[in-house]
C-alpha cells in the first residue's frame, strides 16, 4: 500500500513537472518566434514620419527608377533585413519603408548601406579633406577595385504657375560622377576629366576607348564604368 502511495506522488510530481517544462518551453518558443520574425524586424521602424510631396506634383516621381515598393536588402543599424519593401526618395536622398500601418523616413546615420534591383548603395559621409567633393549620402557603388565608380542620383523639385492660385509640380532627374583614386574623390563632368584621371596610363586607354563602340556623351555612366574596370587591370 506504501509502494502504491508513493508511486502515486511519484507519478503527479512527474505530471506537474512536464506541464511546467511543456508551459516553459511553449513561452521559450514564442519568444524565440517574436525576436526571429518580428523583434528584429520591428526595429527598422526606428525613423521619422514620411510625409511625402504636394499632390500637385504631378509629372515623375521623387523615386529611383519606379514610384512603387521594391523589394531589398538594408543594413540599418548594424542588422540586415532582407526582402523588405522599401523605396529610395532620391529628393530627400532617403530611404522609405512601408508594411501595411507606417510609412517611415529612415535615419540615414543608421543605415550602411541597401541593395535595390541588385545595385549596392553605400552611405559616404564628408568627414574629410580627401572627401571633400562629395556630399554626405547613398552613392552607387558601380565598381569596387583599386579604384572605385561611384554614381549620386539626384531628383530635384521644379514648381510652375499655371493658372491663377494653381501650381504644377514635376521632378527633374540628374547624376553626378565619381572616381575614387588613391584615397581621393573626383568628380567626371566629362571624357576629358576621365582620361586626363587616368594618365598615367594614358596610350593604353586611347587605344580601348577607341574600340568602345560609343561616346561618352550618349550613356557616360556606362564609358566611365568601362574604363574604370579596363585601369583597374593595368
Amino acid at each position: 500500500m506504501r509502494f502504491n502511495a508513493c508511486s502515486l506522488l511519484l507519478y503527479i510530481a512527474l505530471v506537474i513537472y512536464s506541464n511546467a517544462n511543456a508551459q516553459l518551453n511553449k513561452q521559450e518558443n514564442t519568444v524565440s518566434y517574436y525576436f526571429n520574425t518580428i523583434g528584429d524586424q520591428s526595429a527598422i521602424l526606428n525613423g521619422t514620419k514620411y510625409l511625402g510631396y504636394p499632390n500637385y506634383f504631378k509629372e515623375g516621381h521623387p523615386f529611383y527608377t519606379t514610384d512603387a515598393l521594391q523589394k531589398g536588402q538594408i543594413v540599418y543599424d548594424h542588422v540586415k533585413f532582407e526582402n523588405i519593401q522599401f523605396q529610395y526618395d532620391l529628393v530627400a536622398d532617403a530611404i522609405i519603408f512601408q508594411d501595411s500601418n507606417h510609412r517611415i523616413q529612415l535615419i540615414n546615420e543608421k543605415i550602411e548601406k541597401f541593395i535595390l534591383e541588385d545595385k549596392i548603395f553605400i552611405r559616404l559621409k564628408q568627414d574629410s579633406p580627401q572627401a571633400s567633393s562629395i556630399n554626405s549620402g547613398f552613392y552607387n557603388l558601380m565598381f569596387d577595385g583599386k579604384v572605385k565608380f561611384l554614381t549620386k542620383y539626384i531628383k530635384t523639385k521644379k514648381e510652375a504657375i499655371i493658372n491663377v492660385n494653381e501650381l504644377l509640380g514635376r521632378f527633374e532627374a540628374s547624376s553626378i560622377y565619381f572616381i575614387k583614386k588613391e584615397n581621393r574623390y573626383y568628380t567626371i563632368e566629362n571624357k576629358k576629366d576621365l582620361l586626363n584621371l587616368f594618365r598615367d596610363k594614358k596610350g593604353k586607354i586611347a587605344n580601348f576607348v577607341k574600340g568602345l563602340g560609343f561616346k561618352y556623351r550618349k550613356d557616360p555612366e556606362n564609358y566611365i564604368l568601362k574604363v574604370a574596370s579596363y585601369y583597374d587591370q593595368l
